[in-house]
């Protein structure tokens, strides 16, 4: 098969990256090029034909299509998900990973990415407290919540890996209403059921209610169930807020239930020496979960789960399969990873990770961490300052900044259920008119406590790196639009 023509492409696919504004896209640069589905099914060429019969130039064509009519994540009025841009060592390796195609499943297919993540995994380990533990790098923080939950069955009931949990006592686990639903998507792939995902009530800053837990714990016991993983979350999704991991801790060891700390988003925080307080007791915990492709830069995927017990994950896992984990190697065999890992497929994403690590250094992320945490307070102070603007829950310490903008005709009424619904259509009409428009992408969401009408959320991260101007346009683009409804 020819491949001259898709060398050619490589070889000028930098220069294109920058034409369409994907790699520094302006502050002025629209964040979409936004088209209805239908629109797009119509004006993009989507179908594929037995014959391959594009023309090199309509192949680029194509490639800057696809780059035009794409969201661009690395801009910095991009603020819908919890993740942005991405370092340029972190994309240099991503480039790198792709163009030797290879899996750390060995050490032999993959020698320099093998003793990467090892040594990766230990400094994380390290950072966050755990002297002799073991990880592993997943495709994305869902799979490491499904790694806790099922090292944490494994532990309770080891014969559950031959013979399966239909002798046992049901299982139930527990995490806060504000915490990621990965959990849910857990039980059931474990067998669990979501109806044994015991839900426990936060409190107005959204962290999980300690007594409520151990209340919850014992009922569950009553009622015939086996406690068995607690999830705590570290800079929930929505509020960003950080359970008590000491207070959860007490009662995991109590009650004999594996806790596990879902840092993906705010796991971040440990690099920082002002802001590590957030996460004070991550060494009690079972098993944590940390995604640099939010807060640290490095571009998707990168997630790394990380437990305690070193050799656990091994056992759990592992098949043994001779075609693949032969025992008679002509090296040391501690570095074949693979059979520790539910996929031997798996990308080496730890380069990532390394590589801005190595670049940067430890220093540099604490200045990101810093930075994102002082960004969010400033836009806090600004929405307490502004006429119309107010927030969800005031909480100084949280990377996630939510609140309502109320026009000008609504304030001063009656609070009531018809006000609220009112809020809750504003608050979509904005951010779509903001999204089509491309000038921001600003996400929304609601809280059951808060009267149930949705607001805007704005979840810092790393990259791009916000700053007073990108934290003054998220209000002004919002009260733009907002004082003509």
């Amino acid at each position: 098969m020819e491949g001259d023509h898709g060398i050619k492409l490589l070889e000028k696919l930098f220069q294109i990256l920058k034409d369409e504004g994907v790699l520094q896209p302006k502050f002025s640069d629209p964040v979409i090029h936004f088209k209805d589905p239908e629109k797009l099914l119509d004006d993009f060429e989507f179908t594929i034909d037995n014959q391959g019969h594009a023309t090199p130039a309509a192949i680029e064509q194509i490639c800057r299509d696809v780059m035009k009519y794409s969201t661009k994540t690395n801009h910095v009025n991009f603020h819908t998900f919890l993740y942005g841009g991405y370092d340029f060592y972190g994309l240099c390796a991503s480039w790198i990973i792709d163009a030797l195609n290879t899996v750390p499943m060995t050490y032999d297919v993959a020698p320099v990415f093998s003793l990467m993540e090892d040594v990766v995994i230990k400094k994380l380990l390290n950072l966050y407290g755990i002297n002799d533990g073991d990880g592993i790098f997943t495709p994305g923080g869902s799979s490491a919540t499904l790694y806790a939950m099922t090292l944490a069955r494994f532990k309770k009931y080891p014969e559950s890996k031959k013979t399966g949990i239909f002798n046992q006592k049901p299982l139930v686990c527990f995490t806060s209403k504000e915490a990621h639903f990965c959990i849910d998507k857990g039980a059931n792939w474990l067998g669990i059921g979501e109806e044994n995902v015991i839900v426990i009530e936060t409190n107005e800053k959204g962290e999980m209610i300690v007594k409520d837990l151990e209340e919850e714990v014992i009922k569950s016991i009553s009622e015939g169930k086996v406690p068995f993983f607690v999830q705590a979350t570290c800079g929930t999704t929505v509020l960003g807020a950080y359970d008590d991991l000491r207070g959860l801790a007490m009662i995991c060891q109590k009650y004999g239930m594996w806790l596990h700390a879902d840092g993906c988003y705010g796991g971040q925080v440990i690099f920082s020496k002002k802001y590590k307080y957030l996460m004070d007791g991550s060494e009690l915990a079972d098993s944590i979960s940390y995604c640099p492709q939010k807060m640290g830069g490095a571009p998707l995927q990168c997630a790394v789960f990380l437990t305690k017990y070193k050799g656990l994950l091994l056992e759990c896992n592992k098949t043994g399969a001779g075609y693949v984990f032969a025992t008679e190697k002509y090296y040391s065999t501690c570095y074949d990873t693979g059979d520790k890992s539910v996929q031997c497929g798996k990308k080496v994403d730890a380069f990532k990770l390394w590589l801005i690590l190595k670049a940067r250094g430890l220093d540099a992320f604490e200045e990101i961490t810093d930075n994102i945490f002082e960004s969010a307070k400033y836009l806090s102070n600004l929405i307490k300052s502004r006429d119309g603007f107010r927030l969800v829950v005031d909480n100084q310490a949280s990377p996630s900044i939510c609140f309502w903008y109320i026009p000008k005709n609504l304030r001063g009424t009656t609070e009531n259920p018809e006000f609220w619904s009112k809020i809750d259509k504003i608050t979509t009409i904005i951010s779509s008119t903001l999204v089509k428009s491309g000038r921001q992408m600003i996400g929304y969401s609601k809280l059951p406590k808060k009267h149930s009408a949705n607001f805007f959320r704005v979840a810092l991260v790393g990259y791009p790196r916000p700053s007073k101007e990108s934290m003054d346009s998220i209000v002004n683009e919002i009260e733009s639009v907002g004082d003509k409804l």
